[in-house]
């Protein structure tokens, strides 16, 4: 099943900070790994992050690509085997953390994606903080 969306073009989904490097965590604030939806679409949907985080669930990279912090909370989603972006999710857009959950997991079960042709950027943020961090 290939995940088509109508809302915007594929120019318009594509990753804005190709340039921007990224901390990706796979754990929770309690320190265990993120394993469900829910998990992460909490941490997504209940915070505002800085726009250098990123968070992984299984084969899949959310990347905070916002415009600044307190403007919409957009993550461009890579798949971590093709290194390609996958999807672009405008998180404020939701108007509760189930239907995130519920978007979060079907691009999990899903074994098609839309390839958007975007290269998964950098994951070596360095060490301490970037202009990014708050």
């Amino acid at each position: 099943m290939v995940v088509k969306r109508t809302r915007m073009s594929i120019v318009e989904k594509v990753m804005l900070h190709k340039n921007r490097v990224f901390r990706v965590v796979n754990r929770a604030s309690h320190g265990n790994l993120i394993t469900t939806p829910n998990e992460l679409a909490h941490i997504l949907y209940d915070h505002t992050w800085c726009l250098c985080s990123g968070f992984q669930i299984d084969h899949l990279v959310f990347l905070n690509d916002s415009t600044s912090p307190d403007g919409a909370q957009e993550y461009a989603v890579f798949d971590i085997f093709a290194k390609k972006q996958i999807e672009s999710l405008t998180v404020s857009w939701y108007d509760n953390v189930y239907k995130l959950e519920k978007e979060i997991s079907s691009l999990l079960k899903s074994n098609e994606h839309h390839i958007l042709h975007r290269d998964m950027p950098s994951l070596n943020h360095p060490e301490g903080s970037c202009m990014h961090c708050a």
